[in-house]
């Protein structure tokens, strides 16, 4: 399907985005791989993402997963508008959006050492829409 620019009669070029995110986050986590295992993080190279048996890329697993929460937490911090409380208060919507950026940046890499590439997370995420279709079209 190709898309247009707002105003123009020429088709914009088919953008991969998730494919593209994945490789920038790949290419973001060579260059910190020294930085990593100077600080005693543990670090997995190409040839052992995927992994899932090896300590090594499980202890990464772990790692990524609590920076996911961490960042998911902090983009909660971001709502301060509570159902018990009489005002309301104004959202930092950039600060919201930048945390869920963290959140995903984490989520990325955490798929990536796990040896799932954007493809297999693209294919992963329609099987689960058309099956929560199915379960609302159901009795679920």
């Amino acid at each position: 399907m190709a898309v247009q620019r707002a105003g123009s009669t020429e088709p914009l070029p088919a953008v991969n985005y998730l494919e593209m995110i994945f490789e920038g986050q790949r290419h973001l986590m060579a260059k910190y791989h020294a930085r990593e295992k100077a600080n005693g993080s543990p670090v997995v190279y190409v040839e052992d993402e995927g992994q899932l048996d090896d300590r090594q890329v499980q202890a990464r697993i772990h790692e990524l997963f609590g920076y996911l929460v961490r960042e998911l937490s902090e983009a909660l911090q971001e709502l301060k508008n509570k159902p018990w409380k009489k005002t309301e208060a104004p959202t930092d919507i950039e600060a919201f959006v930048n945390e869920i950026g963290d959140s995903f940046h984490f989520f990325v890499e955490l798929c990536i050492t796990a040896g799932i590439d954007a493809e297999t997370l693209h294919r992963a995420y329609f099987r689960m829409h058309m099956k929560n279709n199915d379960r609302l079209a159901g009795t679920y």
